[in-house]
């Protein structure tokens, strides 16, 4: 067989992988094998492709539990299936706020500005430096913290005016029957 051939098969074997792969991930079937297969249990919701485990919840209500002193076995049975379920409301929004907020072309100027902003409460470059290398982060994971935030923000923003339209919407639509009402009478 020749070479060309030979890597021929060879891309449409990657393309096909991937294609299998890509269609594979979003299946809830395949999902909840994988979960079973790496021991994450149960798959409690899909969000946008990303799953969220019986682990994920079951990890999550621990940390709450520690967080507020309590011990998961003195915690009764319908209590704690009502804490999970709102364990995993909240897991579904943030994935949902992450997954949502994703911009990949945040501008490189409002990522700068953010960035200067930070630079001036330390007011020196060593100092900065100091606290990136306390934090035990670097400049660039700080860029893409950054640009993660201005994506989120973005987001809520949309999301809250958007519904401040409709709100705006309604009662303009209700002043204006009751308008029109009050002009028949």
């Amino acid at each position: 067989m020749s070479k060309r051939l030979l890597v021929a098969f060879g891309l449409v074997g990657i393309c096909a992988g991937i294609l299998i792969g890509e269609s594979l991930i979003g299946m809830i079937s395949f999902r909840r094998v994988l979960g079973h297969l790496t021991r994450r249990g149960e798959l409690a919701a899909l969000v946008a492709g990303h799953g969220i485990y019986e682990s994920d919840v079951n990890l999550a209500w621990r940390a709450d539990l520690y967080d507020l002193g309590a011990v998961p076995d003195e915690v009764e049975t319908a209590t704690a299936a009502r804490q999970k379920l709102e364990i995993l409301d909240r897991l579904i929004k943030t994935e949902a706020i992450a997954t949502n907020s994703k911009i990949e072309n945040v501008a490189a100027r409002r990522i700068d500005e953010e960035e200067n902003i930070l630079r001036a409460e330390f007011g020196d470059a060593k100092l900065f430096n100091k606290a990136l290398e306390q934090a035990h982060t670097t400049s660039r994971a700080l860029q893409h913290a950054v640009a993660d935030n201005i994506g989120e923000r973005e987001w809520i923003e949309g999301r809250i005016s958007s519904q401040r339209r409709l709100a705006v919407d309604k009662l303009t639509e209700r002043l204006g029957k009751s308008t029109k009402i009050a002009r028949l009478r």
